[in-house]
């Protein structure tokens, strides 16, 4: 599992990788999107790493291929009929459900899972803890599931505050 130094270094490195694959354009800014990735030790020894884009829609599959170049595959939304936690409305595409629900979707992964790490420079909403984040714990209570957010709110021009790093 990754440290909290760590974590922070790998979502300030996406966070590069992001906005220089995506650009900004006067009609879309990607710092004003947030970014998530799920860390996950599996009870086999392994370790695995899924990345999240809240606006996927913004992300052309040129784009895409780059980042997954440079180590940050995206990981896609899930079918609606696949969904199991869900915030409902626009909460549904925000990253941490769609981490979720891409976890539980993967076959072999829930039986595996020891501990699951999401970092997110955006802190949760009430909607995804509620809806998405909560639920889960309490369905599979054997697996520890953590959160690490870093306070950004970008409609208020605040950025991600790092305890380990200066950006």
């Amino acid at each position: 599992m990754l440290s909290e130094a760590d974590a922070e270094q790998v979502l300030i490195r996406l966070r590069q990788a992001i906005n220089g694959v995506v650009w900004a354009t006067p009609k879309f800014d990607p710092d004003a999107h947030n970014i998530c990735f799920i860390n996950l030790e599996m009870r086999d020894g392994r370790e695995l790493i899924y990345y999240s884009f809240s606006n996927m829609s913004r992300v052309s599959s040129t784009r895409q291929a780059a980042l997954t170049g440079l180590g940050y595959e995206l990981v896609p939304d899930v079918s609606n009929h696949l969904k199991f936690w869900a915030c409902g409305g626009m909460g549904q595409y925000h990253t941490e459900p769609r981490l979720v629900n891409y976890v539980f979707c993967r076959p072999g992964h829930l039986e595996n899972i020891r501990r699951a790490l999401i970092v997110t420079e955006i802190d949760c909403c009430g909607s995804c803890m509620n809806n998405t984040i909560s639920p889960f714990v309490e369905q599979y209570p054997d697996i520890d599931i953590y959160t690490q957010e870093h306070g950004a709110v970008p409609s208020q021009g605040i950025s991600p505050s790092f305890q380990h790093f200066t950006v």
